[in-house]
């Protein structure tokens, strides 16, 4: 008898609990701000539209048709507004800056609850990390020849490694990374690496897990108790012991800099000179957010996003040369016009190569590797357009509606770099070009990678013709979800010209 009343009693105590976690839910869903952007399509209780978004990309251009160019969605309980023309994300990103410019409280991951950094911080620990971060980039020669010729010595490494193959098939990701991610290197801590050295090799397995993992615990950010499920299922685990492992990494390198045990980098480095800065500030005695834990921060976001953007870019611009081989053959020309086929591109070539110019910003424009941009946060109550996007709303710059805008482009599913020439053949440069975003939270390595993805192209497509390994049989153009949009896994041919 007691035991039949204790379960009847539990019994009721389940049904009250699910009946109140019902009530709460609906409640929830039902107490939406008033006067915001209008819904594409009702969203789901709990779980918002996520059910809906399997392919982003093409959901957010199909809700723009339906929804207009400002509209609401909700990412489990997230409100998130998506600006989708031109026009808004100026008068927003740009023109009502200072109200869209911040970031999630807890970052771009904040189940990993990282320190601060440039890329997923707010407020003055932002514009501190993202001043100094700019003004050493700056002074270590971003956009000058100090620091082209450091990338023409990588790229030259790069050209041997591809030279040894013989023109045997390979997938490019790889090495291509390595390459580029040693830029990134001699900026933070003054010396490349040798492709085959084992730290630097361990270093890019960590860094490519952690970027191959954020994709896989992406539901987290939405819905962290999802964290206390037993298992690792959505690899959130690995993926702090990944990050773990790179911040141990960094570490170290920093406390090389203080103990003065980096003998052979260069002593003009990123590390170097934040740490220089941040004594000094607090030597005077001014409040600082310069530390080590955002030092180390700062490491990652250059790497990660100063490897993956300009990686990216690179392997579509080798798929889209072997599905026009004409234009490669038109870039190569125009190359041995400049250089006489005597020397290396330089830098100042740019300026003359005006084809070749175009086709990067074509390939950056089509293949938009940063497609929906991080999110950003409104600071406060603000009105667009007359509707209300209420303090703590994120906001998600949609790039795609612009870079594929017909309004603008024409033909914007065409691949045609001469699209950014004029009729004397000068190069055009857009407005409504958004590979580095707009605003206040636009790279803050554009003109690096600028004269990353020129001397990388330039210097490769002098020396090798970009072959597919079955002419009948070409790599298709299709993409891949992650922290950016890489095309499909692919292998082709750098076949030697001479």
């Amino acid at each position: 008898m007691g035991l039949m009343f204790d379960m009847e009693l539990w019994s009721v105590i389940v049904l009250l609990i699910v009946t109140l976690c019902v009530v709460l839910v609906v409640r929830g869903w039902l107490d939406v701000p008033q006067n915001i952007p209008p819904f594409p399509v009702r969203p789901l209780p709990i779980v918002g539209h996520i059910p809906y978004m399997v392919d982003p990309r093409k959901t957010l251009m199909a809700w723009r048709k339906t929804a207009g160019d400002l509209f609401s969605v909700y990412l489990g309980s997230t409100l998130v507004v998506v600006i989708s023309s031109y026009d808004l994300l100026r008068e927003t990103l740009v023109k009502q800056a200072e109200f869209f410019s911040e970031r999630h409280p807890g970052g771009v991951m904040p189940i990993l609850k990282l320190p601060e950094g440039v890329v997923g911080s707010s407020g003055e620990v932002w514009k501190e990390n993202r001043t100094l971060t700019l003004n050493l980039l700056r002074s270590f020669g971003m956009g000058k020849n100090e620091m082209a010729e450091n990338i023409i010595e990588e790229v030259s490494a790069y050209l041997g490694e591809l030279s040894k193959l013989s023109g045997r098939p390979l997938d490019p990701k790889d090495l291509t990374s390595r390459s580029v991610s040693n830029v990134i290197c001699r900026f933070l801590i003054g010396k490349r690496y040798e492709y085959d050295d084992p730290a630097y090799a361990r270093l890019l397995v960590i860094y490519q897990d952690y970027v191959d993992l954020a994709k896989s615990s992406g539901l987290l950010h939405w819905f962290p108790n999802l964290k206390y499920l037993p298992g690792d299922f959505f690899s959130h685990k690995l993926l702090y012991r990944r990050f773990n492992e790179f911040t141990a990494f960094s570490d170290k390198l920093i406390q090389d800099v203080i103990n003065n045990e980096n003998r052979d980098c260069n002593e003009d480095n990123f590390i170097a000179s934040y740490l220089e800065e941040m004594e000094k500030r607090k030597t005077s005695g001014k409040p600082t957010h310069l530390s080590t834990d955002n030092l180390n921060r700062c490491m990652a976001d250059l790497l990660t996003a100063g490897t993956e953007t300009t990686t990216t870019t690179l392997l579509w611009f080798y798929l889209y040369m072997v599905h026009y081989p004409n234009i490669q053959e038109k870039i190569h020309r125009e190359i041995e016009r400049e250089t006489g086929g005597s020397r290396l591109p330089s830098v100042a070539d740019k300026a003359k190569m005006n084809f070749l110019h175009a086709t990067i910003l074509e390939v950056q424009r089509i293949s938009n590797v940063v497609p929906l941009s991080l999110l950003h946060r409104v600071s406060e109550d603000v009105t667009v357009r007359g509707y209300t996007i209420p303090k703590d709303t994120m906001i998600k710059p949609h790039l795609d509606a612009v870079h594929f805008d017909e309004k603008i482009w024409g033909d914007p599913h065409n691949f045609r770099p001469e699209r950014f020439l004029n009729d004397k053949g000068d190069v055009v440069q857009s407005e409504h070009f958004l590979a580095f975003s707009l605003g206040r939270r636009m790279c803050v390595g554009e003109a690096l990678a600028r004269m990353e993805l020129f001397l990388f192209v330039a210097m490769t497509c002098q020396r090798f013709k970009i072959t597919p390994v079955d002419p009948d049989q070409l790599p298709p153009l299709t993409d891949t979800m992650g922290l950016t949009y890489p095309p499909t896994a692919y292998q082709l041919k750098f076949v030697e010209r001479r």
